[in-house]
């Protein structure tokens, strides 16, 4: 170890590279926690129309199944299997659309929420290079409490 005890690790440590790779990890963990519920609301937005068409082929089956009992294509047999699958269509849409919205909403607001935290880390990273990678300690409020330790 260069200008130091054998074993002191501290002449080796560089402080640019702790602190930069702390800021990244740093940011990917609230990345992580952001992105939490995105996954849910996307497979949400993309699968409920199949769902929806889903109903919609099994209530044309239902009506075929009524016109071939019945013998005839008549209004009555045909209208409750068909009303039943416009029924499945549209929750499907009526559950795919605000999903795709809210899922839009968030991950607009993640990418935000990201490039200030990018932003963060830049300044500070700066500011901590002006420094030299040094913890400068405030003395000052060591010596506000010790002045109201000398008045009391």
């Amino acid at each position: 170890v260069q200008g130091g005890q054998p074993g002191d690790l501290s002449q080796a440590i560089n402080h640019q590279d702790r602190l930069e790779r702390a800021l990244r990890q740093q940011i990917q963990r609230e990345r992580r926690s952001l992105e939490s519920g995105l996954a849910v609301l996307a497979s949400i937005g993309s699968t409920s129309p199949f769902i929806g068409l889903f109903g919609t082929v099994w209530g044309i089956m239902e009506a075929l199944k009524g016109i071939s009992a019945a013998g005839s294509a008549s209004l009555e047999t045909v209208a409750g299997p068909i009303g039943a699958a416009l029924i499945a269509t549209g929750v499907g849409i009526a559950v795919a659309v605000p999903a795709v919205l809210v899922y839009n909403y968030f991950l607009r607001s993640l990418k935000l929420t990201a490039a200030d935290l990018d932003d963060f880390a830049h300044d500070f990273y700066l500011l901590a290079q002006k420094s030299a990678f040094k913890l400068i300690v405030n003395p000052a409020p060591a010596r506000a409490t010790g002045a109201v330790k000398e008045a009391s």
